[in-house]
């Protein structure tokens, strides 16, 4: 995918996840989504405790967040992988949330874990708490994916949310909106500890910069 701005600015997107920005001499950006490769975890990334704290709107200490959470594990073996406990929690989350709406403005993981309803922004904070409940470092992504047959034939590109998970050192970005795990039309523009001191300033300007992207897709795209 090739990223630019709608005022003509330089476009400045982050590597992480499954996702590879290239800044290109014109100002724009070129994404690669693979999905076999997340990217290395920094020292800093992985000394932070942020991503398995409690915080108001990820809170992995709560009981229900955490009843969810070894209800997904408990028919897992004992040796179960970090990944194959990640994945189960993005699956339990997806049929968790029984009612997919818009009804609630960015409710938290414990909220989410008694309404059982939201949108992206309610999977992707319930998938992390359940995660960290878990002992599984976690952080919450912000960006835009692909709506099919939404705006006209082609589909649109539209806000969304969802999350990574540190397995084996590397960031594996999970959609738990999703019947899969993850796919190649999602464009991150900001990662997230959803820690109470971060949260706020993080989500300030994200609307407008997902507002100011163009996305072209180019044939050279890896899945």
């Amino acid at each position: 995918m090739r990223i630019n701005t709608k005022d003509g600015t330089k476009v400045d997107l982050p590597s992480v996840g499954m996702q590879t920005a290239t800044s290109n001499d014109d100002g724009t950006a070129t994404l690669v989504i693979d999905l076999n490769a997340p990217l290395e975890a920094t020292v800093f990334e992985l000394a932070n405790e942020k991503y398995l704290a409690a915080s108001a709107i990820c809170d992995g200490t709560d009981e229900a967040v955490i009843a969810i959470s070894k209800n997904a594990l408990s028919s897992l073996p004992e040796d179960a992988s970090v990944s194959d406990k990640a994945h189960a929690l993005r699956s339990a989350v997806n049929a968790f949330i029984v009612e997919k709406n818009m009804s609630t403005a960015f409710g938290s993981a414990s909220q989410t874990a008694r309404s059982k309803e939201g949108d992206c922004s309610e999977h992707a904070v319930l998938l992390c708490g359940v995660l960290r409940a878990a002992l599984i470092p976690s952080r919450g992504v912000m960006g835009m994916v692909y709506i099919q047959n939404y705006g006209g034939p082609n589909g649109v590109f539209g806000w969304h949310m969802w999350s990574q998970a540190l397995i084996d050192n590397k960031w594996v970005d999970l959609d738990a909106t999703l019947h899969t795990p993850f796919s190649v039309g999602h464009i991150a523009t900001l990662t997230s500890s959803l820690s109470d001191e971060d949260f706020g300033a993080e989500m300030g300007g994200i609307i407008a910069t997902i507002g100011n992207l163009e996305v072209e897709i180019v044939d050279d795209e890896k899945e």
